[in-house]
């Protein structure tokens, strides 16, 4: 094949590409290059051009088909420098260097910033506790009579009742920020608590945004859960709200150990600080305190009576959790010569008897709790400024030519249908979202028409989403067939294994039993993609600095397979990894399904499948990618109308939340399509009888054409 490629590269950019297209071209002008190359030497080209990608690159490649015809191939590095047809601009207007847009939608940006960076201040401080320094310096792996968070919560609930006022819902925070805090007091009160048996509970009466900060920090390694043999208690109760909610919780949700041997003893020094409480000798760490907690208390002023809702908004305590695992994920997994290489001076100044957050693998201790707050706060308001844009920083596949070709006359109404979503997403209204239930009947080519209609989604016609499978063994086998028969590069693509043996039975052409994927809520551990991706490592460098704001760089391996599992425009997996999302109970595995579903839609395949446990988790996750405001398409021959209509309505509810949070009045667009028709129509939110009539209407139109069709042997509605 013929190709030229056309250079709009600049400073030192301009001379790498220049090093590297003349090993594979010749070049014709200043900045552009011809030559005859095959697909595997483009490939080559392509793959080097990205692996030195900056800012400041650019580079277009063009096939010439025939002498009056030519395509373009891809774009790398700023595509603004062409047109979607790979033309140069011959005019410019003004730069956008505010990018107000970001931030346009994200009114409560400051809210989150101040909820975020206040709860990290205070998520462990519970280790100050005597049994848990103790617990360190002796290296015990000895499970502790109460967890630290639910000990840095009492420490809280401590402040909010000493401080607060019945008609001053932020004089708790007001009272951090004038530093009025008395530490013997505060001491005095977590000792009593312990002796008059309150330690094991919360406060009914405390103030919205005492109970979100607590609910924050407890949440923050582990969503509180009843005992085994308490669980059955509240088997079909429901709390109507988060006073309710707030009101049931207590040590016994899996922050206590009352099976130790010693714990009347232990619980005592849980409640004891012998070395303080930090107040009066963390100077760094009492100043960011002091600086959020009145941050925090002036934008609820300006609230007033709308605490609740300001504080309690379900997208509000998602992102803030997810941010302060990922924080605390970030500083934790960072190594111990790092810590001290930073902070020389810190380190030299501490001596042993000081409060320390943690310990290395080899039981030594690693740094300081002081330091291991304020590096997990700054870190928190890190990720939290790039949330606005976090989506757009994301890779897209923007020019796959399989997706644009006319489909075989068996498959046109995979064309069909990317018309009319072409139609519905380009009309007028352009705030909009999708579900969209794709029934076409096996053998049809649902696989192919679920990327079409991903594409057909994207005002762009981009490609960004996740396919989510039931079976592992097919995995392996839809990720072939999206390279074969879609065209999909290595660079586009990352398929997450289930399991390694999968894999190798893959590799030898070996059968499979195909087996359903249960939930998955194992704990958390130090890795937060325990599976292996299979994916092409050629991030460019401008994508790995912008990936090390979410990931510490200590793991190279582990941190590039994070990266790849957020960056690569289509994501093949199981659906168990992704439900982690919304399932996960323990440690972080949640935060990378949560941190890709903010910028990419999901199709789950053959949903009907599922067992009603799966299905339960499934509609959470339908929920999620509401509440984040992305299109989902549900795929199966033989979808029940009433599985339907719930993840319909999950996903309503999901957007609801999404208008409420964001401020905006996106509207949902349902489709229906199968190889016989295709139906589009706007559902209104009040309305929820108006998707169940649609359904079922385009089902009743459904089962007639299928009965015509069998009828007619001799003309089969389908061919593989």
């Amino acid at each position: 094949m013929m190709v030229i490629f056309t250079s709009k590269s600049e400073k030192k950019a301009l001379l790498t590409v220049r090093r590297i297209l003349d090993s594979f071209a010749n070049r014709i002008g200043d900045d552009t290059w011809q030559t005859i190359i095959t697909e595997d030497g483009l490939r080559a080209v392509h793959t080097a051009l990205r692996r030195n990608a900056t800012k400041n690159m650019s580079v277009s490649c063009r096939w010439i088909r025939s002498r009056n015809h030519s395509e373009l191939l891809w774009i790398v590095g700023r595509k603004e420098c062409f047109n979607s047809s790979g033309f140069v601009a011959v005019n410019t207007t003004r730069k956008n260097i505010r990018h107000e847009e970001w931030e346009s939608q994200w009114q409560y940006l400051p809210v989150l910033k101040a909820f975020t960076a206040l709860a990290a201040l205070l998520h462990d401080w519970g280790k100050a506790s005597v049994l848990f320094q103790d617990k360190l310096r002796s290296a015990s792996r000895k499970a502790d009579a109460y967890r630290h968070e639910f000990i840095s919560c009492k420490l809280i609930e401590a402040i909010a009742v000493i401080y607060g006022e019945k008609d001053n819902p932020i004089a708790w925070l007001r009272a951090i920020a004038d530093n009025k805090l008395d530490e013997a007091v505060i001491l005095r009160f977590m000792q009593d608590s312990w002796q008059t048996g309150s330690g094991e509970i919360f406060a009914n009466d405390l103030p919205v945004s005492a109970k979100a900060v607590i609910w924050l920090v407890l949440s923050h390694h582990r969503l509180p859960l009843p005992g085994a043999e308490d669980i059955f208690k509240y088997k079909g109760c429901r709390q109507e709200n988060f006073d309710a909610l707030f009101a049931q919780l207590s040590a016994v949700w899996g922050y206590n150990n009352t099976q130790r041997e010693d714990f009347s003893d232990s619980s005592r020094q849980c409640f004891s600080f012998a070395q303080g409480l930090m107040l009066a000798d963390e100077d760094i760490w009492r100043k960011k305190l002091r600086k959020w907690a009145g941050r925090l208390g002036e934008i609820l002023s300006s609230h007033k009576g709308e605490e609740g809702c300001l504080l309690l908004q379900r997208n509000l305590l998602l992102y803030s959790r997810m941010v302060l695992m990922l924080s605390d994920h970030y500083v934790s997994s960072m190594e111990a010569e790092v810590l001290k290489k930073n902070n020389k001076e810190l380190y030299k100044s501490k001596k042993r008897k000081s409060l320390w957050a943690n310990t290395d693998k080899k039981g030594n201790l690693k740094q300081l709790l002081a330091e291991h707050l304020v590096m997990v706060s700054d870190q928190a308001l890190k990720i939290v400024h790039q949330l606005p844009l976090f989506a757009s920083k994301m890779a897209v596949a923007d020019n796959v030519r399989a997706l644009k070709r006319m489909s075989l006359p068996a498959f046109r109404w995979q064309d069909t249908i990317v018309e009319e979503l072409n139609r519905a997403v380009h009309a007028s209204d352009s705030n909009k979202c999708f579900f969209v239930v794709n029934m076409a009947s096996t053998g049809c080519g649902k696989t192919i028409a679920n990327a079409k209609i991903m594409q057909a989604l994207s005002r762009n016609n981009e490609l960004r989403y996740i396919l989510a499978l039931g079976l592992r063994s097919l995995t392996l086998q839809t990720g072939d067939e999206y390279r074969e028969r879609i065209g999909l590069q290595e660079h586009e693509l990352a398929v997450l294994i289930g399991s390694k043996a999968v894999e190798d039975l893959h590799c030898k052409d070996k059968a499979l039993p195909d087996q359903m994927i249960s939930e998955n809520c194992g704990e958390s551990s130090e890795d937060l993609l325990a599976e292996r991706l299979d994916f092409l490592d050629d991030l460019a460098p401008e994508e790995k600095e912008y990936m090390a704001i979410f990931f510490a760089n200590n793991k190279q391996t582990n941190g590039n397979k994070n990266q790849a599992f957020l960056l690569k425009p289509v994501l093949v997996t199981t659906i168990d990894h992704v439900m982690g999302a919304t399932e996960g109970i323990r440690g972080g595995r949640q935060i990378l399904p949560l941190l890709r579903l903010m910028s990419s839609d999901v199709v789950i395949d053959e949903i009907d499948d599922f067992s009603p446990r799966d299905l339960l988790a499934i509609s959470r996750l339908v929920h999620l990618a509401g509440m984040l405001g992305r299109n989902v398409v549900v795929s199966s021959a033989t979808i029940p109308p009433d599985l339907a209509e719930a993840l319909f309505h999950a996903f309503q509810k999901g957007v609801e939340s999404y208008n409420y949070f964001y401020g905006q009045s996106k509207n949902i667009m349902a489709a229906w399509c199968d190889e016989f028709d295709t139906k589009v129509a706007s559902v209104r939110f009040s309305d929820n009888s108006n998707y169940e009539f649609l359904h079922q209407q385009f089902v009743s139109k459904r089962v007639e054409k299928l009965k015509k069709a069998s009828c007619e042997a001799e003309k089969p509605y389908c061919t593989e």
